[in-house]
């Protein structure tokens, strides 16, 4: 992978041979540019959220998850999205909702609802997972009627 460029200036063992480790540095290194440049180079912040949206939706599912579950969260956790982790994180300590986007927020609460009345802790999660997918498709139709609204293609700058 390093001699194909992935990674960036990750040093990584001698004659291409990695271990674990070392290949999940050359990914993580690769995420974070490539989300550094969505979030200077996205169009608009329809187009941001676009890209962005599904860290921020695995990260509510994993503390979502933490939280069910009594698990350690930070190693469920995606690269930061749109939403700065630390504010899913507050939400969550707080269990105060509103200070995720709104879309986020409903999700949860559906999830919170499953789980009342003793419903499978599974089928809650599941819940999250169906709703903030389909979170992410209308966040692409959105964005790509403000490009075609604007005259371009979407994709073309």
């Amino acid at each position: 992978m390093k001699e194909s460029g992935f990674g960036g200036e990750n040093d990584g063992a001698e004659n291409g041979k990695f271990s674990s480790d070392e290949t999940e540095a050359l990914i993580a290194a690769e995420e974070t540019k490539t989300n550094a440049f969505i979030r200077e180079y996205a169009g608009s912040e329809a187009e941001k959220e676009y890209f962005l949206a599904p860290l921020d939706c695995h990260n509510v599912k994993a503390y979502f998850k933490a939280k069910l579950t009594g698990a350690e969260v930070t190693k469920m956790l995606a690269p930061e999205g749109a939403l700065a982790v630390k504010k899913i994180a507050a939400a969550f300590e707080n269990e105060d909702y509103s200070l995720l986007p709104g879309y986020l927020a409903f999700a949860v609460a559906e999830a919170e609802k499953a789980c009342e009345g003793g419903a499978e802790r599974r089928a809650a999660v599941a819940s999250v997972a169906r709703r903030l997918k389909r979170r992410c498709l209308r966040i692409f139709s959105r964005c790509a009627k403000a490009r075609e609204n604007r005259g371009a293609h979407f994709g073309a700058r």
